[in-house]
């Protein structure tokens, strides 16, 4: 079985990365996609909120399953027998970062693939930042996130700005 894994934060899961997912999941038989928990990150959704978002996010696809993990990506996929690395890439630093970190994940297996999808016109400017901005403006969010946690997305940032207005007011 060919598998592979697309990691990520997913902060939330916009378009673009769910094209990745559909794109990749036609050419390998099973995709995960594997929310990292990375401590240098301040996200804006929990762990469970992200993995809960990408799960009704991919709800309707088969062959792809959500999964958590922490610590060395090489280490998750020896794991759970998978060689290769799926990952999209928007631009020139885009792809300048995967090459290098290619190097990396060779240097601590071999055996590991890393494959990169170039961003189509429609998404290449979309990011998860993006997004988070743009909830924090009140903007609507379909077209940039799956319909699906639109709604989830846009709620996070009503709380948090109604606190914040809050906050400013007293």
């Amino acid at each position: 079985m060919r598998a592979c894994v697309i990691p990520g934060s997913f902060d939330p899961i916009t378009l673009g990365h769910m094209d990745i997912v559909r794109r990749a999941r036609a050419l390998f038989d099973s995709v995960t996609v594997a929310v990292l928990h990375n401590a240098a990150k301040a996200a804006a959704f929990t762990l469970k909120e992200r993995e809960a978002m990408i799960i009704a996010a991919t709800r309707g696809l088969s062959g792809v399953r959500v999964d958590v993990f922490e610590g060395a990506l090489t280490d998750y996929m020896r794991a759970r027998d998978i060689g290769v690395i799926v990952r999209g890439v928007r631009a020139e630093a885009d792809f300048a970062l995967e090459t290098r970190l290619a190097a990396v994940y060779r240097a601590m297996d071999p055996g590991v693939e890393l494959v990169m999808l170039p961003a189509r016109a429609e998404f290449a400017h979309i990011s998860s930042g993006v997004v988070r901005e743009l909830a924090s403006l009140g903007k609507d969010l379909r077209g940039w996130v799956p319909g699906e946690i639109a709604d989830t997305v846009a709620r996070r940032y009503m709380i948090g700005d109604s606190r914040r207005q809050a906050a400013d007011h007293t």
